[in-house]
Order: structure tokens, then C-alpha cells, then sequence
């Protein structure tokens, strides 16, 4: 096999921004790249398009890479509003459209109507049975781990955290969530689904049976961590 780089840490996703290239962002440009510490990824199929020549890749960013970031370390309780919004602009997900050139090399297609990042400072809503226990509308999301799909073709991405490390004035009951996400930008707002549970989610797996019934299966990565299934 052969291995090449597809998207690294500090290329823009969206229009509007340069890819990094030896300075540090403001906080408007560092929102369109693509975050660090890449993690879980799912590949969905366009309709219409051979899935082994194009398709859309959504990707966890886990963590910040600070030393495309901003000079020095990073502080949350100390951090400036822009250090802040651009610290939480490092993580979340993207999702961008990819194809396979005549050359047989994959490469994100730039200005794609797809190509888009969901980020620590985005907005989310909540979904289920603890959704009023949350805030109406929910400040980011972060430490996305590993990640799933739904049997209906949206995304799953997973919080691994039961608090904003990045943000502490934020409520920590927003966080330790899976969140749903759209990759098409269809359907409903990405949301945070309180039925799955929170905990620190590492990923999650689904199975459907020949009735059509689904179980999700989920890792938690704290210490101890088990296994949960959601039916």
C-alpha cells in the first residue's frame, strides 16, 4: 500500500481562508481550518458519484495543535478572548468532499458546497430525555474521539469528555455527549443526544436486525470504562 497526506492540521476547509503556512491564524481564519489531532472518521457516498472516485469524509478533530495556534502554551484560565474562540476553533469536526484524480491520487475538493466545519464556538442543540437539563443552545463541542454512523446516514461523533477544558465558564453538562451531524446539511441542526448517554464517549457502533430494530454499542474511556448498548 502507499500512504500520502489527504488533510493536515491547519488547511482550510472552507472558503474564505488561507492554509496555514507559518503564521498564526486570527480567530476568523483558524474557525475555516481543519482542527488538530485528527481521530474517528466515516466516509459517506453522493448520490450519483462512484464511491470509489469521490464521496464525503467527516473527520474528528480530538485536540489543538498549538504550535500552528499561537505563541507559547495555552491557558484556560488565563486565555484572551481571541486565544480562546481560537483554541476551541481546533477542534469539533469537518467534513470536506474528496475525490480520486486521473492520477488515481485523492485530494479535497476545494469550494465544495459540503465542505464545512463544525467547531468548538458552533452552536448545537439537544435531543432526548435530558435535553431540558441542558442549555437551549449548546457552545461547541470538543475532544471528539472516534466516532459511528446511523443507519439512516448521518454522522456520529463522540465527546470524550464530561466537561469544556477549553472553556470552563461553560456548563459542564453540555458536554460527554454523542452528537449527530448531517453531513449532506439537510436534515436537522447537528444535536447532542442525550439518550445515548453521557459519559466519555471513545466511539460507537451500530448492528440492525432482521426486523429492523437497532442497537448502538458505545466505548467509555474513563477509568473504569465499559461498554454500553442503546436500543
Amino acid at each position: 500500500y502507499s500512504t500520502a497526506v489527504l488533510l493536515k492540521a491547519g488547511d482550510a476547509i472552507e472558503s474564505g481562508a488561507n492554509s496555514y503556512s507559518g503564521s498564526y491564524p486570527t480567530p476568523a481564519q483558524a474557525e475555516k481550518w481543519a482542527g488538530g489531532n485528527h481521530d474517528g472518521m466515516e466516509y459517506f457516498e453522493l448520490e450519483g458519484t462512484d464511491p470509489n472516485a469521490g464521496g464525503l469524509l467527516a473527520i474528528n478533530f480530538e485536540f489543538p495543535d498549538y504550535n500552528i495556534l499561537m505563541a507559547g502554551s495555552y491557558n484556560a484560565a488565563t486565555a484572551i478572548a481571541d486565544q480562546k474562540a481560537i483554541a476551541l476553533s481546533a477542534v469539533g469536526i469537518g467534513v470536506v468532499e474528496v475525490a480520486r484524480g486521473s492520477d488515481g491520487k485523492w485530494a479535497v475538493k476545494a469550494g465544495s458546497k459540503y465542505n464545512k466545519r463544525y467547531t468548538g464556538n458552533s452552536s448545537y442543540g439537544a435531543g432526548g430525555p435530558a435535553s431540558g437539563l441542558l442549555s437551549g443552545t449548546i457552545k461547541g463541542m470538543l475532544n471528539n474521539c472516534s466516532s459511528g454512523r446511523t443507519p439512516w446516514g448521518t454522522y456520529l461523533t463522540c465527546e470524550e469528555t464530561i466537561d469544556n477544558s477549553l472553556d470552563p465558564t461553560q456548563p459542564a453538562r453540555n458536554y460527554g455527549w454523542a452528537v449527530e451531524i448531517d453531513p449532506y446539511q439537510e436534515l436537522a441542526e447537528p444535536t447532542k443526544r442525550t439518550a445515548m448517554g453521557r459519559f466519555s464517549h471513545e466511539n460507537v457502533a451500530h448492528m440492525t436486525n432482521a426486523d429492523r430494530r437497532v442497537a448502538f454499542y458505545m466505548g467509555d474511556d474513563s477509568t473504569p470504562g465499559c461498554i454500553y448498548k442503546f436500543i
